[in-house]
């Protein structure tokens, strides 16, 4: 329908995300390769930029070497989503997520950072504080699901830190353990 009325681009995007959502919506796997999560990544950021136009950026800095190493999946993308949408689109003139990804020995450190708003010291600490909260709060769901994850499958090997400048930026930075699929800590994976 969208196509016979000439709304080519949007079909695009709804085409993308129809796609995008029927591969990721397998609940069996828990892992996938960096690769594909960047790729799922890379499709976000289109609907994004359909959504944002110029006032979103994104830049990637991964090794490929690193594409095959298996991470928690859908682990990026609530990142980059909170990137855009309390550090970006909060400021008029937008801005840029960068997504860089580097191995140390045998972790895996990736960092999503913006050039938004940034946040106050109280703010970070409430924020901080709200990644151990489990009654159910709605706040911060998606930086708490990928906190309590990383803990699941890794415990204290699995670490997400926050930092934050008020009208700077803001970065994430998750580490976890490298394992290749053959490797990974889990039988059903």
């Amino acid at each position: 329908s969208l196509l016979m009325d000439g709304e080519r681009e949007v079909a695009r995007v709804m085409r993308i995300f129809a796609d995008t959502m029927r591969e990721y919506m397998d609940v069996d796997r828990l892992y996938a390769a960096l690769g594909e999560e960047l790729q799922f990544l890379g499709y976000y950021m289109e609907i994004q930029r359909f959504r944002m136009g110029d006032r979103v950026r994104y830049q990637t800095c991964v090794p490929k070497e690193l594409a095959e190493v298996q991470v928690p999946r859908l682990t990026l993308q609530p990142l980059v989503e909170n990137a855009i949408n309390h550090g970006i689109d909060p400021k008029v003139e937008g801005g840029t997520v960068r997504l860089t990804v580097r191995r140390e020995v045998r972790w895996l450190v990736i960092g999503v950072s913006d050039d938004g708003i940034g946040m106050s010291g109280e703010r970070l600490a409430a924020l901080r504080a709200s990644l151990l909260d489990d009654s159910g709060n709605g706040a911060h769901l998606g930086l708490r699901n990928v906190y309590k994850r990383l803990k699941l499958l890794f415990g204290e090997d699995g670490r997400l830190e926050i930092d934050s400048t008020e009208g700077f930026g803001s970065l994430v930075t998750i580490r976890l353990p490298v394992f290749e699929k053959e490797k990974s800590p889990c039988t059903k994976c």
